[in-house]
C-alpha cells in the first residue's frame, strides 16, 4: 500500500472513522492505496479478501462486479449492489474518482444492503409459511420466556384441527397460546412445557382442546422440542396430531374388557385359562377360582 502524504491527510481523517467500509485504489493498476478501519476489518485483513489490489475485495478471485477496469480511465461515478460469496450477504457500493497524490484515484464505499436482506428474509418467511401450511398435521412455533409463552407461528392445519372460529383464531394470535385447553389439562401441560424449557429437551403430552365447530373437546397429541435461539431466547417447536378416535377406541376397549370381566366373574364356580407346554402355566383366572380352591 502506498504511503499517503500530507495533502490527503484531511481525506484520511474523514474516512478513517466513517461508519461504512471505504477504500481507495489506483485508476490504472487497481493497486490498493488506502482502506479505512472498517474496510480493513471486513475486506482486507490477513484472512479475508485480497491484500494487494483494490479490484478484488470481498473474496472475489477476479475483478469485483463494480470494477471500472480496462482502459477506461474516465472519472465517472458508479453505484449498485453485489452479493459477497465470502460474507454471505449483499452490499451496496458507490464509487467515484477523487484527487489523490499527484493524480486521481477511485474511492469506493461499501455498506450492507439491509433492505435487500429484509426483502430476502420476508421471502424466506413467506416460503416457510407456504411450505408448512401444506403439511397435514398441526405445527406451532413458540418463544419461551420464563413462564411466558409467545406464539410465533401456527400453520393452517392446526386451526382446522382445533376447529377455532375466526374470532378465536384472532384472539389466539394476540393473547394466549392455551385458548380452549381443557381446565383439567392446563396445569400439567404448562408444567411439561416448562420442564422441557429448563432442560432444552423434548415433551410428549396428550390433552384436550375445545373444538368450536364440533362443539366438543378433541384430544391432541403434542410432540415438542425446545431449542436455544439467538440472544438467549428459547423456541418450542410443536407437532400436533388429533388422536380423538384413538383415545375413544382405547376407552371403548377398556370398557368392553371391564364388562367381559364382570360377566366372567358372575359365572358360578371358577373360570381359568392355562398354557400347556413343558410347564403348566396359569394365564388367567376369575374371582371364583381362589374362592373354590381356598388359595389367596
Amino acid at each position: 500500500m502506498l504511503e499517503k502524504n500530507r495533502a490527503i491527510d484531511p481525506i484520511i481523517d474523514l474516512l478513517d472513522d466513517a461508519p461504512v467500509s471505504a477504500y481507495v485504489s489506483a485508476m490504472d493498476s487497481r493497486e490498493l492505496l488506502y482502506a479505512n478501519k472498517m474496510a480493513k476489518r471486513r475486506f482486507f485483513s490477513s484472512t479475508q479478501g485480497c491484500k494487494a489490489t483494490g479490484s478484488c475485495p470481498a473474496g472475489f478471485e477476479g475483478p469485483c462486479p463494480f470494477f471500472n477496469g480496462g482502459k477506461n480511465k474516465i472519472p465517472i461515478a458508479r453505484s449498485g449492489k453485489f452479493f459477497c460469496p465470502q460474507h454471505g450477504c449483499s452490499y451496496r457500493f458507490r464509487s467515484k474518482s477523487i484527487p489523490w497524490e499527484n493524480g486521481t484515484a477511485d474511492l469506493t464505499y461499501l455498506e450492507e444492503d439491509r433492505q435487500g436482506e429484509q426483502a430476502d428474509l420476508q421471502t424466506k418467511k413467506q416460503n416457510f409459511q407456504e411450505f408448512f401450511s401444506s403439511i397435514p398435521c398441526g405445527l406451532g412455533v413458540y418463544q419461551l420466556d420464563q413462564e411466558h409463552i409467545t406464539l410465533l407461528f401456527h400453520n393452517h392445519a392446526f386451526y382446522e384441527m382445533a376447529g377455532y372460529s375466526p374470532e378465536q383464531s384472532s384472539l389466539l394470535e394476540k393473547e394466549t397460546t392455551f385458548l380452549g385447553v381443557h381446565p383439567e389439562d392446563l396445569s400439567l401441560l404448562k408444567e411439561k412445557i416448562l420442564k422441557a424449557s429448563r432442560e432444552n429437551g423434548i415433551l410428549r403430552h396428550t390433552f384436550r382442546i375445545w373444538n368450536d365447530l364440533r362443539q366438543e373437546y378433541r384430544y391432541f397429541d403434542l410432540h415438542g422440542s425446545v431449542k436455544e435461539a439467538e440472544a438467549g431466547k428459547k423456541l418450542l417447536y410443536g407437532v400436533y396430531t388429533d388422536v380423538s378416535e384413538r383415545v375413544q377406541l382405547e376407552k371403548e376397549m377398556t370398557d368392553t374388557s371391564e364388562k367381559i370381566q364382570d360377566i366372567v366373574n358372575a359365572i358360578p364356580g371358577g373360570v381359568a385359562i392355562y398354557k400347556v407346554s413343558d410347564i403348566f402355566e396359569t394365564i388367567y383366572f376369575s374371582e371364583g377360582v381362589p374362592e373354590l380352591s381356598g388359595y389367596t
